[in-house]
Order: structure tokens, then C-alpha cells, then sequence
């Protein structure tokens, strides 16, 4: 009769488990390893979307007091923290918060900072646009309707303007801006800088013209519709009332449409 070592024959039960989960654990601990790869992929994917637009099929430019500088080739802008980077053929710059124009199309702007969105109609709230935010006008409605690409949405923006919290004020629709009793008539998708009775500047996105007023007396009044704006004091002035703008743009919720 054979003998059978049950001590011997427990230990190798034994062994064999400890094996078992020491297989399971491995392919545990690679799942889990390859989950968090993945996650960390999608994240840096998402974020390396939010924060850098890459352009190869035109060129851009932008102004900086009066000088006006093009980019061609690819352009990349990238978001860096607080400040953003702008990399074309030869050429490596901080955009700023000055707006980014296209050469050959003419009804488009980007933004290389989160803007505050403000509509003179609503009084009691404001929004944002985050940066490199695209606004562009409807040109074949008659109406040159302006809208906001959000996300995967053409968002449609009523009577308003844009405002960078600081000197920096962009007006999607028409508008004149009255300086000292001269009356300058710009057209969608022009801004405005004025550094308080110092530096005026100003680019009428239609004529591609950049002007610069070196002083000022009185405050500069922008006219929206019925309504105007102190781009001086940085006010919006109604018929019995005003309101100051809010210089932290950071704290206004994306703009998401009207609900």
C-alpha cells in the first residue's frame, strides 16, 4: 500500500495557492497600472486641447501699438500658467491679451485670454469667454450675427462686449466710441484700449486701421444700441442708474448660451 505524505502534499496545496494569487495580484497591480496610464493619457490629451490650438492652413497676426505682426506657417499658441506663447515660422512671442486676427478671413478673431462677456440689457449678471475662445460673424445673414464657439456649439451673442478686466475693450457689433468730441465709427470685431487720460488705441477691424491718440481730456464714452459705456472709469451708464464692470475676469462662470 502506497504511502501518502500528507505534510508534503498540504505544502505543494499551499505553494500552489500562494502562486495563484501571486499571478492574480500581478495582473491586478498591471490593470491597475494601465488604467492609470490610460487616465493620465486622456487627461494630458484633454488639457494639452484646452490649452494649446494648432494652425497650418492660415496666417494670423495681431497689433501691438501700431506695429502689426504676422505669423505664418504652422502656428501654435500655447497656454503656459497665466501667460500663453505664440510659435510661428521664425517667430516666438507673447501674445498678451491683444485679440489674434486672421490674414484672409475676415470675420474671425481668437483670444489668447479669458475675456469678461458683458450685455448691457442684463444688469445684474456677467460672464466669461475662456481664452483661445473663437467669436466670428455671420456673414451671410444681413443681420452679421455674432456668435461664440463653445465646445461643439455656435453660440449666438445678442448686443454686447468684451472686456480683458483691465484698459482692453472689443465690441463684436458696430459701435462709436466718442473721444474728446470726435466721433470714431468702427466695425464688428474692433477694440479699443484707453489707459485712463493718457494712451488711447484704437483698430477698426475693417479698414485694418490702427490709430493712436497720445492724450485725452474727457472721458471716452462708447454708444451700443441705447446703451453706453464709460471706457474711462469702466462703467456701464444707464438712464437712472450705472454700474461698474468686474476687473476679475477669473470669477465669472463660462459663458454657455442664454437660458
Amino acid at each position: 500500500m502506497k504511502k501518502i505524505n500528507f505534510k508534503r502534499n498540504i505544502e505543494w496545496q499551499k505553494n500552489k495557492f500562494n502562486f495563484k494569487n501571486k499571478i492574480v495580484l500581478f495582473l491586478l497591480l498591471i490593470t491597475i497600472i494601465l488604467s492609470v496610464i490610460a487616465a493620465s493619457l486622456i487627461v494630458y490629451k484633454r488639457y494639452e486641447a484646452k490649452n494649446e490650438v494648432k494652425i497650418e492652413n492660415y496666417e494670423l497676426y495681431q497689433y501691438f501699438s501700431g506695429i502689426k505682426q504676422n505669423y505664418t506657417g504652422k502656428i501654435t499658441i500655447k497656454k503656459n500658467g497665466e501667460s500663453a506663447t505664440l510659435e510661428s515660422e521664425g517667430v516666438d512671442v507673447d501674445p498678451g491679451f491683444i485679440p489674434i486676427y486672421f490674414q484672409e478671413v475676415n470675420n474671425e478673431v481668437i483670444f489668447p485670454v479669458d475675456m469678461a462677456l458683458i450685455f448691457p440689457r442684463i444688469q445684474n449678471k456677467n460672464y466669461k469667454i475662456n481664452y483661445f475662445s473663437k467669436l466670428y460673424v455671420d456673414l451671410e445673414n444681413e443681420d452679421k450675427n455674432v456668435y461664440l464657439k463653445y465646445e461643439d456649439n455656435d453660440l449666438f451673442l445678442e448686443n454686447c462686449f468684451l472686456y480683458d478686466g483691465a484698459d482692453l475693450y472689443f465690441f463684436p457689433y458696430a459701435t462709436s466710441v466718442v473721444i474728446d468730441g470726435t466721433t470714431y465709427d468702427l466695425s464688428p470685431l474692433s477694440y479699443v484700449i484707453v489707459n485712463y487720460k493718457e494712451l488711447i488705441e484704437i483698430y477698426d477691424k475693417q479698414s485694418d486701421k490702427y490709430t493712436i491718440i497720445d492724450s485725452h481730456v474727457n472721458d471716452v464714452i462708447a454708444n451700443l444700441g441705447s446703451y453706453r459705456i464709460n471706457l474711462s472709469t469702466d462703467m456701464i451708464l444707464y438712464e437712472n442708474s450705472s454700474r461698474l464692470l468686474l476687473k476679475q475676469v477669473n470669477l465669472l462662470n463660462p459663458y454657455q448660451g442664454q437660458k
